[in-house]
């Protein structure tokens, strides 16, 4: 699966695109912020599951804890000493990391 994120522009005259809803989200923003005096601060988070192949060479998840269990950190702390290195040479401020509600689920809050 693959998903493409773009500005969507009017061809012709080179406006931004009434169906754009990134447009819409500026416009809600500038509107909130004119008439309302409102500013939003917003994070992003990544969230994925892992998996492990089992010897029958089926993919299950590494682990089935719960929200903010240690387990899955423990068990994992190799792949993710790598990824926040990885995120941190790219000066990508990682502000937490823990499991999340799903098996095998990993969340990573970015600062």
């Amino acid at each position: 699966t693959a998903v493409v994120m773009g500005t969507l522009h009017d061809q012709r005259t080179g406006l931004p695109s009434p169906l754009c809803t990134r447009h819409l989200l500026r416009r809600v923003l500038q509107t909130a912020e004119t008439d309302f005096s409102l500013s939003f601060t917003i994070g992003a988070e990544l969230e994925f599951s892992l998996f492990k192949k089992d010897d029958d060479g089926d993919y299950r998840p590494i682990d089935y804890s719960v929200y903010g269990n240690s387990h899955t950190l423990d068990e994992q702390s190799d792949f993710i000493d790598d990824l926040y290195t990885q995120l941190a040479q790219q000066s990508i401020d990682v502000e937490q990391i823990h499991a999340e509600s799903a098996p095998g689920q990993v969340e990573v809050v970015l600062g």
